[in-house]
Parts: structure tokens; C-alpha cells; sequence
């Protein structure tokens, strides 16, 4: 996401810019000290390349290896197409205008750049919750032995329901995109800033923003985690009852499989739960005891969400052996 100039700082600046100082070169700097900026500098490009790079080989994989067409990793294929659009959208991006301080990639970018940020962000959440409801399914209710036609099925209501995720992002983000605009700064210098603008509409902007936080953050993970919980209890229960024919090879790859997703599920949470209160304080306006620090949080959030679509494709290799294998020819 971009950093957040709301209307009322516009009045003041450049001298009101939260936590920062522009000059008239449009020059900001979030701290003086130097091991924070080297930091940024080395984080970000290797964040890049890796998630670049290993959400690529996920979707390679995925895409030419038939075996690996199942219905779990061709929602994992999608979510890291996601990743991709997140590498390409936000992440050199959010860095480049903080530090820059202020919008040299022109009009249709400020509306194009948000929507991409934003729809790539609850694909991920909504594509996460997906794989947990779809590995509930498969885990606990589908039949044991599933017919070719049943397969095929299965794989149909896969590409339609990745079809709704994506519809149902852009739909969610389209607000945040249509409410931004190219802010000119006339005085005491010239530059140009992309925005949010919620003229008359600030109640409106807050309502939002808790939508946002409950639609991409907490009912995905409510709903992940009560899923989650339901398998493990369900293999635990077949493991000790023995009540349907399944080997010990089976059982082990089904608590493989569990904790990775798990793994993949926990890291987003953990990456994206400080930006989440970070904004949802903002949007609330409770964040004027942050103002002084808002824009190195912001960065500094921004930075520890931008680790999930770098460590998502290294799940995937560590912990799923058909992905490993695959990796390595």
C-alpha cells in the first residue's frame, strides 16, 4: 500500500508530513540513522528477487508438471501468481515513494498501483482460506476412492472458485483505487503527491477500512483456524479409531501437508497482523501519538508483510517433497 497523506495534510504541507522532512527537491527522509536506511536498502531488493523468483518456479511447476495439477496446488499456483502482482505492485513501489517523497509514475498509475496492492492482498487472504476449506473437504468429507469424473469436478469448481476470489478482490479494492488523485504542491516548492481523497467522506473512509480489516484479515483467519483445528482432530480421531481404511504412508503425508499450510497460514498472520493495526489505527484516527513515527511503522510494517510472498514459495520447497523434487530437475 501507499503511504497515507490524508486531505486535511495537504493544507500543511510540506512541513506536516508525518515523521518525515521534504525539501524542494521532493526529498524525505524518515531517519537519520544510517543502519535503518541500509536495512531498507538491502531488505527490499532481496525480498524482490527471492519472492520473483520462487513464486515463478511455483507456478512453473504447477503449470507444466501434469502430477502436480491437483486441486491444492493450483490454488497454491494461484496464490502465488498473487505474490507476483504483490512483487510487481508494492514492493519497490511503497520504498520508492516514501523515500522519494513524492509521485513521479504519472496519473493512471496513481489509480492502477492501488488496485493491483490492494486486489493482490485479499487474493492472498481468500486464496488461503480456500486451500484450508478445500483441504477440510477432502480430509474429513470427500469419499476415499473419487472417480476420474469426480477429480475433474473437483478441478472445475477449483478454477470457478479462483475466478469469484479474483472478482470478489478487485470488487473489494476498487474503493481505496477510486478514491485516490494526483495532489499538486505549490508552495514554497513544486512536486506531486498520489493520495487518498475522501472529501466529505471521512466516516465513510473509517467504515471502510474495518470492512477491509474483517474481510481480508480476521474472517479469513477465523475461518482458517476453525478449519485447521477441525482436521487435526479428525486425523487424530481416524489415527486412534481406525475407523476408515487408511495406511500409516497416507496418514503421515495428510500431517505434512497440514503443517505446512499451517506454517504458510501462521506466517501470513504474523507478517501482515502489524500492518493491518498500523492502518486500522489510521483509519479509525487513532494514530495522532504516532504521528511523529507513522511513516518509518509504515515502512517498517509494510516491510515485515512483504516477507510473506518471499517465504511462501520456501514452504513449499522444505515441506512438500513433490514440490522439492520438482524444484531440483
Amino acid at each position: 500500500m501507499l503511504p497515507n497523506i490524508s486531505n486535511s495534510n495537504l493544507l500543511h504541507l510540506p512541513s506536516q508530513i508525518p515523521g518525515a522532512v521534504v525539501s524542494c527537491t521532493g526529498k524525505k527522509v524518515l531517519t537519520d540513522l544510517l543502519l535503518t536506511k541500509v536495512l531498507f536498502m538491502i531488505a527490499y531488493p532481496s525480498i524482490f528477487v527471492v519472492g520473483t523468483v520462487g513464486n515463478l518456479l511455483v507456478v512453473w511447476v504447477v503449470v507444466n508438471c501434469k502430477k502436480m495439477q491437483t486441486v491444492t496446488n493450483v490454488f497454491i499456483a494461484n496464490l502465488a501468481v498473487s505474490d507476483l502482482l504483490v512483487c510487481f505492485s508494492s514492493i519497490w513501489l511503497t520504498p520508492s515513494y516514501t523515500y522519494i517523497g513524492h509521485w513521479i509514475w504519472g496519473g493512471w498509475l496513481c489509480y492502477s498501483l492501488p488496485l493491483f496492492q490492494g486486489a493482490s492482498i485479499f487474493i492472498s487472504s481468500l486464496s488461503l482460506t480456500a486451500i484450508a476449506l478445500d483441504r477440510y473437504w477432502v480430509i474429513c468429507l470427500a469419499p476415499p476412492n473419487r472417480s476420474a469424473t469426480q477429480m475433474h469436478t473437483s478441478k472445475q469448481v477449483c478454477i470457478a472458485v479462483i475466478v469469484l476470489i479474483w472478482c470478489v478482490s478487485i470488487l473489494l479494492a476498487l474503493p481505496y483505487a477510486v478514491h485516490m488523485r494526483i495532489a499538486q504542491v505549490q508552495w514554497p516548492c513544486h512536486f506531486s503527491l498520489c493520495v487518498e481523497d475522501w472529501v466529505d467522506l471521512e466516516d465513510l473512509r473509517s467504515v471502510y477500512g474495518v470492512i477491509t480489516a474483517i474481510l481480508q484479515f480476521v474472517l479469513p483467519f477465523a475461518i482458517i483456524g476453525r478449519s485447521y483445528r477441525l482436521i487435526w482432530r479428525f486425523i487424530e480421531s481416524r489415527r486412534a479409531q481406525l475407523l476408515r481404511p487408511i495406511s500409516e504412508a497416507q496418514m503421515n503425508r495428510k500431517q505434512r501437508l497440514l503443517r505446512m499450510l499451517v506454517r504458510m497460514v501462521l506466517v501470513f498472520g504474523c507478517c501482515w497482523l502489524p500492518f493491518n493495526i498500523l492502518n486500522l489505527l489510521r483509519d479509525l484516527r487513532m494514530d495522532g501519538w504516532l504521528k511523529p513515527y507513522f511513516s518509518f511503522l509504515f515502512l517498517l510494517s509494510h516491510l515485515l508483510s512483504m516477507v510473506v510472498p518471499a517465504a511462501n514459495p520456501l514452504l513449499y520447497a522444505w515441506m512438500n517433497s513433490a514440490f522439492r523434487e520438482s524444484f531440483l530437475r
